[in-house]
C-alpha cells in the first residue's frame, strides 16, 4: 500500500486534501471509515474521489486491513 500511495505523489507532485461526508463506524475489533475527498494537486490540478478503510485492532492499536479508493470525475 506504501508503494501506492509513493507513485501517487510523483505523478501529482505536492497535494493538498479535504475530506467530507466521513462516517465512522465500530464492530468490536474493526473501525470503518468512510469519505469523500478532494486533493488540489500540483502536477495533476483537482483530483475528487471516496475511499473506503478498515481499521483492525491489534493489541494495543489499530491497522489498517482493507483500503480501497475510488478517483471520480
Amino acid at each position: 500500500m506504501k508503494q501506492e500511495f509513493i507513485k501517487f505523489a510523483e505523478s501529482t507532485g505536492k497535494s493538498t486534501s479535504t475530506f467530507s461526508n466521513a462516517t465512522y463506524q465500530g464492530t468490536g475489533e474493526y473501525l470503518i471509515i468512510t469519505a469523500d475527498f478532494t486533493s488540489e494537486t500540483e502536477k495533476a490540478g483537482t483530483i475528487n474521489g471516496k475511499f473506503l478503510q478498515i481499521w483492525k485492532k491489534e493489541g494495543d492499536r489499530h491497522l489498517i486491513y482493507h483500503d480501497e479508493f475510488e478517483v471520480v470525475a
